[in-house]
């Protein structure tokens, strides 16, 4: 149980900038579920297929659906991934509990 506890302690802690390479890394990993591969692909293609909730007519305006698809994704992700996969694809820097 105490380790259930530290994995969920460390995704708490992690930042999106520390989530982003464990969220496109894990993409390979055998061990991630499949769900949560479905779900990083979903959001490569949305982020690169030119279709968005606002239109590109917003300016920069627009780049903030995408910001925040990703941002979402990201985190819902790595939540449903196993510990295993975030202790082998983390940064073993950003593992170190304070």
């Amino acid at each position: 149980m105490k380790k259930i506890n530290n994995i969920n302690n460390i995704k708490k802690k992690l930042s999106l900038f520390d989530k982003l390479p464990i969220f496109f890394k894990s993409f390979l990993n055998k061990e991630t579920p499949l769900m949560a591969k479905t779900l990083i692909l979903l959001t490569f293609l949305y982020i690169v297929v030119p279709v968005d909730f606002i239109p590109a007519i917003g300016g920069p305006l627009a780049l903030v659906d995408d910001a925040l698809v990703l941002s979402f994704m990201t985190n819902l992700v790595v939540g449903m991934l196993p510990g295993t996969v975030i202790v082998s694809e983390a940064d073993p820097e950003d593992l170190i509990e304070a």
